[in-house]
């Protein structure tokens, strides 16, 4: 989409046109996007940006963008950001509206909900009793529905606008790969904006587990019951995430990480890391700490 359609539609000057294919916010996943900067200090981040296809800034700040660089001015660019992303639902940017399939292979209990569009469920997967399939869903081959879960429903985004606490709709999808066991009463739901939740191959997710908007879950991850994952997080492949774990939204979990039952993550984990406890510090160091008393 042209910044120039969105003009007959937002509160935006163009300054200089361009083109763009997702609504993103700096540093997540989003590619060739538009992105509202409104801190002088984002500035160069967004340009350097190979991911930032667009620019969504202030008249005040626009002089400070290079001549070349696709951006458009208004006087609140988050504001407007969220305007557009709502006529943005309204069209088929997030959703082309086609109608769900259901491989014959797969079985669908009597008193699950699928929508009726944008849903594919792949071959030999099983969708248990009560379990919600909602717009947006893709669930690979050889998966496990359990009972009373949810998948695509909107995440937990609140922002402030127009003097208003609101939540923003989401409109994006959840992917879920081949050979996902998904146990009972979990939510796992669809990203804001394009880039989609993901759930990789031979992922196993425990019973009342929360995987919210914008998550990637690499392959082979073990995710114990009543753990929360928040947005945006990035997990590695293999990575263990104990029961009841919280990982705060925007994180980097790298392969092969270990976190053990009861963890509270604030930071970004490197690879092979062990942590425990709240706040999650090295395993080893907990256990260190917990010996002197």
């Amino acid at each position: 989409m042209d910044l120039s359609t969105l003009s007959n539609h937002a509160q935006i000057q163009v300054v200089i046109d361009g083109t763009f294919q997702e609504l993103g916010f700096l540093n997540r996943r989003a590619r060739n996007s538009l992105t509202p900067v409104y801190d002088e200090r984002y500035l160069k981040i967004a340009q350097d940006d190979k991911n930032v296809a667009c620019i969504l800034t202030t008249e005040a700040l626009s002089p400070l963008i290079a001549d070349s660089h696709p951006h458009a001015v208004c006087s609140k660019p988050l504001e407007t950001f969220f305007d557009i992303h709502n006529f943005l639902l309204s069209t088929d940017f997030y959703s082309p509206g086609q109608k769900t399939t259901i491989s014959p292979t797969a079985q669908i209990h009597p008193t699950a909900y699928i929508d009726a569009t944008d849903v594919v469920i792949g071959e030999r997967s099983i969708v248990g009793p009560n379990t919600v399939i909602l717009s947006g869903s893709e669930i690979g081959d050889d998966c496990s529905i359990g009972p009373n879960s949810t998948i695509g429903y909107d995440g937990f985004e609140i922002r402030e606008l127009a003097g208003k606490t609101c939540c923003i709709r989401h409109g994006g999808k959840v992917v879920v790969n081949n050979n996902v066991d998904i146990q009972a009463n979990c939510s796992i739901a669809k990203s804001v904006f394009n880039a989609p939740t993901t759930i990789g191959e031979d992922c196993k997710i425990g019973h009342m587990v929360f995987i919210s908007h914008g998550v990637a879950l690499d392959r082979g991850c073990k995710v114990g019951a009543n753990a929360v994952i928040s947005g945006s997080c990035i997990i590695g492949q293999d990575c263990w995430i104990g029961p009841n774990v919280a990982i705060s939204n925007g994180l980097n979990i790298d392969s092969g990480c270990f976190i053990s039952i009861g963890s509270v993550v604030i930071n970004d984990l490197p690879i092979g890391s062990h942590v425990t406890g709240n706040f999650a510090i090295d395993h080893k160091i907990f256990l260190k700490k917990m010996a002197i008393g």
